[in-house]
């Protein structure tokens, strides 16, 4: 990235390795190749640090995605797997909710 972009050289702090560690990487390598090419275009200097790479915004999203799955997991349950009825529950169509199994394999 740091040549690709003409930054300079760079390279990741020990906090900023162990977030990039201590991450899950539910994009996996899409998302980790995203969040080194911002951090490195980002970060200022020849360090890049823990805030440089914005993992804690990211793991809001990831908390509301399991969030909607667990919703999802609990209104299938709860309608024995009826799809139209779960549909009807959360007020979306059958075949956004079947998008929405697909996506977190249910």
């Amino acid at each position: 990235m740091c040549e690709k972009y003409d930054l300079g050289a760079k390279q990741f702090g020990e906090e900023a390795q162990s977030e990039l560690l201590r991450y899950g990487w539910p994009g996996n390598i899409r998302e980790l190749i995203s969040v080194c090419e911002r951090a490195a275009i980002l970060s200022e200097g020849d360090a890049i640090t823990k805030e440089d790479l914005f993992i804690q915004s990211r793991e809001g999203t990831r908390n509301i995605q399991n969030m909607e799955r667990d919703l999802l997991v609990e209104v299938l349950d709860e309608t024995d797997g009826d799809l139209a009825q779960a549909a009807t529950l959360l007020a979306t169509s059958e075949e956004d909710l079947a998008k929405k199994m697909k996506k977190y394999n249910l």
